[in-house]
């Protein structure tokens, strides 16, 4: 239900199909290669494009969770991505994350909040998704507090 829950969120963000289309596989990357094959095959390039990019992410943990001196520079690989729909999906994604956060182990949790604290609210922020980065920004620091660790919010 993952996929079709952040398919959900974002079309709060857009309607445009690419991006939805893009939510519903925006895992398949790192499960097989046929499946991208199938994606690739049967989808447009936009479709192809935003799940490379969601991927991306994913693979690249070291040089996008790189905390900075900056919110600007936190949250700059991000923008370099140069597709907002990426971003969308990475925040639906995101969001889910922190509803079903109960669902990860206790040093998960606390990365996830971290995570969003630091990269993903500001980063809703300068989108224009505001209910989003509230949202986010109020379930990290249950996490957060619930461990006994300090909020610093950015």
């Amino acid at each position: 239900l993952h996929l079709l829950t952040v398919a959900h969120i974002v079309l709060d963000y857009s309607e445009e199909e690419s991006t939805i289309l893009g939510a519903l596989f925006h895992e398949s990357c790192s499960m097989s290669k046929p499946l991208r094959t199938h994606i690739s095959l049967n989808y447009s390039d936009a479709v192809n494009r935003i799940v490379e990019g969601v991927t991306s992410i994913e693979q690249a943990r070291d040089k996008f969770y790189s905390l900075q001196l900056s919110v600007r520079a936190n949250i700059a690989p991000f923008l370099a991505l140069g597709d907002s729909r990426i971003l969308y999906i990475k925040l639906a994604d995101r969001l889910h994350d922190m509803r079903t956060i109960r669902s990860f182990s206790s040093v998960s949790q606390l990365r996830l909040a971290e995570e969003t604290l630091w990269f993903l609210v500001p980063l809703s922020r300068e989108l224009g998704l505001l209910a989003t980065g509230e949202e986010l920004a109020r379930r990290s620091a249950e996490v957060l507090r619930s461990a006994g660790r300090d909020v610093v919010t950015v």
